[in-house]
């Protein structure tokens, strides 16, 4: 399943931009998937955690569901 995201490209020219990225679901949780990547046979999936009532399905051709919230990802350097 997709997701549909609207991210802020260039914060200083405004532009948006939209993009599709994987969804999962953990029981009434929901996740998306940032990024996936492998060391050796382990796979390694960055998700971030969706506030499940403000996801609404869809019938896209793109996407299954659209994301009304807010999205704050991790920052490297406070981790």
């Amino acid at each position: 399943m997709t997701v549909k995201v609207k991210s802020k490209v260039c914060h200083s020219a405004g532009k948006d931009a939209l993009k599709d990225f994987q969804l999962e679901f953990e029981g009434t949780r929901a996740f998306l998937v940032w990024d996936v990547f492998s060391v050796g046979s382990l796979l390694f999936k960055a998700r971030v955690e969706l506030n499940p009532r403000l996801l609404r399905s869809i019938h896209a051709r793109s996407s299954n569901y659209y994301y009304r919230g807010k999205i704050t990802l991790p920052r490297p350097e406070t981790n």
